[in-house]
């Protein structure tokens, strides 16, 4: 697994926080989480059905996420590389996020790529 770069994440409830992310989680879905080493702050990349493609940002350390669209967004670009392992069916994703966006809920804004997240 190999993943680098930044998002920077601010709001009133978000708080303000840098990922410099350390974790990549891949699975069975269209979606990647984007973590830091300890687990505390992640970003999640969703190809939700009903609302297209979604940034969710989480408060640092819990499971509470608020949810950034592409109309929310100057730059949503997400590209995910996947393939499958065929004795699990596990996707395994690549790939990069560069976003810069705002809503009633913060902003977040910056580029990660990553490679080999189950």
């Amino acid at each position: 697994m190999s993943v680098e770069g930044n998002l920077s994440v601010q709001g009133e409830e978000l708080g303000t926080w840098d990922l410099d992310p350390g974790i990549c989680i891949g699975g069975f879905s269209q979606e990647i989480d984007v973590s830091s080493h300890d687990g505390e702050r992640c970003v999640r990349f969703v190809d939700d059905a009903e609302l297209g493609p979604t940034i969710v940002a989480f408060v640092p350390g819990t499971q509470d996420g608020f949810v950034f669209t592409e109309d929310d967004c100057e730059e949503f670009y997400v590209r995910l590389d996947r393939t499958v392992d065929q004795k699990g069916l596990l996707y395994n994703h690549g790939g990069e996020m560069v976003v810069d966006c705002t809503s009633e809920n913060g902003t977040i804004s910056g580029r990660v790529q990553f490679d080999g997240c189950w």
